[in-house]
């Protein structure tokens, strides 16, 4: 029962690594001499669908979406001498220096997002190299530390594998995570929301903007941390929503993306800083980002790496799940918990996981695993469903002032590094709870003694997947028994 909205954060990571179209579809569209508008007119009202009201789409449709009536006219020409200017300076420019591409003489939105892809190190380029990669990164998302390695293969295939045994991915017709080895399919709010990581993902690479039928629009200059910006926004007959791009005056490079999103359960503005751009490889790309909501800092994150060998195709299928009701030994690493108790029927413990989640999300912090339900008292210890005691844990970001927290009613816990043994069901959680006898069982028949109440980690969510399909996993804390030594 995760709000994973790490997930969408960190896609929006391979935001400047540069994206690709396949051949065909290039092809195609060359073909066609489509083209972008610069300064068109904003595309007629309710031509964009409201943030996060589409589920997640096919990428194609996308990277391509219908410009509205009238907006490209007049714009083939530009669009075409754009990429030949692109394509010359890329030609030309060999190992030089592009930390500051000449300034164009007449400022327009085409003008700046070509300078921008010049100073990248140009369209092909990109395109050759960043199509099918990889990055190793680390940084902090809300506080906790993590090391993260990132994939990615054009058009529309990302995964994240992050060193807390969370993996994430993403294609245009597919969304899962690996919990351990626990397969979770994407939420449906977290589906939604994809249709705004593709389409902003599409818009940082930059380069696809130069041939796409999109609408760019000068907004005139800005100023971030005192230096000049030339601002353009980004729109789309079929875009989920407008971005807004901040390019620097001095480099021409992207300084910030920002747009309205939902994230984590709210609506605000989504803002990526660009913060260090790297030479690697002949292009210029960025190695510190940073990522914001409504003005608070959640991320920074920091390229060690990165890889232009191509990914192979398989690194992105979905994993089979554990086998189930087949007991095994894990460990539980140390990590801080929002906790809370029930005291009643397990039907009812709906409302108080409801409860636990708002006080979580209303202290501004952030659910970083999933549902533990510890059952400290319940059959066949108690008959009556009134008298039994659950204790509920929710894995959360590190926690800052704890008394303001507690005052808040919010009670939090950091538990130590521990062994577990468990055991891998779907279906009901009734059903599942059947198992507890077996495990216990076995873990004393493998040399393990339980050290511990029961408990059952609920993965995913009730209301999106079939109860016959619900994930689950029954564990007990345990501890190795001493071997007599001789």
């Amino acid at each position: 029962m995760k709000m994973n909205a790490t997930l969408m954060a960190l896609l929006l990571l391979f935001a400047l690594a540069g994206c690709k179209k396949d051949e065909k579809e290039q092809s195609q569209e060359m073909g066609d001499k489509n083209a972008v508008s610069q300064n068109a007119d904003k595309a007629p009202e309710g031509a964009l669908s409201k943030a996060g009201d589409e589920p997640a789409v096919d990428a194609s449709k996308v990277q391509q979406p219908v410009p509205a009536d009238g907006a490209t006219d007049g714009a083939s020409s530009a669009g075409q001498e754009a990429v030949a200017d692109t394509a010359n300076a890329q030609k030309n420019a060999g190992d030089t220096d592009r930390s500051a591409i000449d300034e164009p003489p007449e400022k327009s939105a085409l003008s700046i997002v070509t300078r921008a892809v010049e100073a990248m190190g140009g369209a092909a380029a990109l395109e050759e190299k960043t199509s099918s990669m990889s990055m190793v990164s680390k940084g902090k998302y809300y506080g906790a530390d993590y090391t993260m390695k990132s994939l990615w293969q054009a058009p529309d295939k990302m995964l994240m594998a992050i060193d807390t045994g969370l993996t994430m991915a993403y294609s245009s017709d597919d969304c899962w995570t690996l919990h351990g080895e626990v397969v979770v399919d994407c939420p449906s709010m977290e589906k939604k929301s994809m249709a705004q990581t593709l389409w902003s993902y599409h818009v940082f690479c930059i380069y696809p903007l130069l041939t796409e039928d999109v609408n760019l629009e000068y907004l005139g200059e800005e100023s971030i941390d005192d230096s000049p910006v030339d601002v353009v926004k980004v729109t789309g007959a079929k875009a989920p929503m407008a971005i807004t791009l901040y390019f620097d005056q001095e480099t021409g490079l992207l300084r910030r993306g920002s747009f309205e999103a939902d994230y984590a359960g709210q609506n605000g503005l989504l803002t990526h800083d660009m913060l260090e751009y790297e030479d690697v490889a002949n292009l210029k790309l960025a190695k510190v980002t940073t990522m914001s909501f409504d003005g608070k800092e959640l991320m920074k994150d920091t390229v060690e790496q990165f890889d232009f060998t191509p990914v192979a195709d398989t690194a992105f299928d979905r994993p089979n799940q554990p086998p189930v009701g087949v007991p095994a030994v894990r460990p539980l690493p140390k990590h801080w918990a929002a906790v809370a108790m029930h005291k009643g029927p397990y039907e009812e413990i709906g409302g108080a996981i409801g409860a636990l989640f708002g006080k979580i999300m209303g202290n501004g912090l952030l659910p970083m695993g999933d549902m533990m339900m510890v059952f400290l008292v319940g059959p066949p210890n108690a008959q009556d469903p009134a008298q039994y005691l659950t204790q509920l844990r929710i894995p959360v970001s590190p926690p800052g002032d704890l008394d303001k927290l507690k005052e808040a009613g919010l009670q939090l816990e950091e538990f130590e590094d521990s062994t577990m043994a468990v055991q891998f069901a779907l279906g009901p959680y009734q059903k599942a709870a059947e198992g507890f006898g077996g495990l216990a069982k076995w873990a004393g028949e493998n040399g393990y003694m339980i050290s511990g109440p029961p408990g059952m980690i609920a993965y995913g969510d009730p209301k999106d997947i079939p109860e016959e399909k619900l994930p689950s996993e029954l564990f007990f804390p345990v501890k190795k028994v001493p071997q007599p030594t001789e």
